[in-house]
């Protein structure tokens, strides 16, 4: 215990994925606390871990970390999730598809990156930060492959969710339109033949 106690510096923390104790007065009097993620890996809070902290907990719906909060009268947000779509999960070149970001729980607004790379090469197609402020876009794939989206959805806390999608990407397959002049020929005579084909 006592290892954060009267820390005034500390705003914000984010317990890592695998404790599984908040030790006593680990945090108590962090006067300028105001923000702890506290992962589902955490299967013990001392009651005095955030003793006189007005503390906003993050965690997980049904956690320890919310029954904590419920049992201090601390607020509690769960943790945002990401709930980002693709409209197809395969085309073929040169057909759109539309990206939206989505993310639920957290605390709102949100904001969303994106990153699309192919497969195995991790050569950004496209890389759209925070900052642009778009929620949903058109992607337009000039190759085949399989491209790999990652998006982030940000709420106002700067709390992140993240999600991968998965984009499929063949050629497109043509359409045969090649006729012939005659169906029906005899011996000795010339036909004539066009090759052709759309797609």
């Amino acid at each position: 215990g006592y290892t954060f106690r009267n820390c005034t510096g500390l705003k914000r923390v984010e317990i890592p994925d695998g404790v599984e104790m908040i030790d006593f007065r680990v945090f108590e009097h962090c006067d300028n606390l105001k923000l702890a993620v506290i992962p589902n890996s955490v299967k013990e809070i001392a009651d005095s871990a955030f003793q006189y902290c007005n503390v906003t907990i993050y965690g997980y719906e049904n956690s320890v970390a919310q029954n904590y909060a419920e049992q201090q009268n601390l607020k509690f947000i769960i943790m945002p999730t990401n709930t980002s779509t693709i409209s197809a999960s395969s085309v073929v070149v040169g057909e759109k598809v539309t990206i939206n970001g989505l993310a639920e729980n957290g605390a709102a607004p949100y904001s969303y990156s994106y990153r699309c790379y192919k497969f195995l090469t991790f050569n950004d197609i496209f890389n759209i930060d925070y900052s642009s402020n778009i929620s949903s876009f058109e992607f337009q794939p000039q190759s085949s492959g399989v491209y790999i989206i990652e998006v982030k959805a940000k709420d106002s806390n700067g709390i992140t969710a993240e999600k991968t999608l998965t984009l499929s990407v063949k050629d497109a397959l043509l359409d045969n339109t090649s006729t012939i002049s005659s169906d029906i020929i005899t011996k000795g005579d010339s036909i004539n033949i066009n090759l052709s084909a759309k797609g």
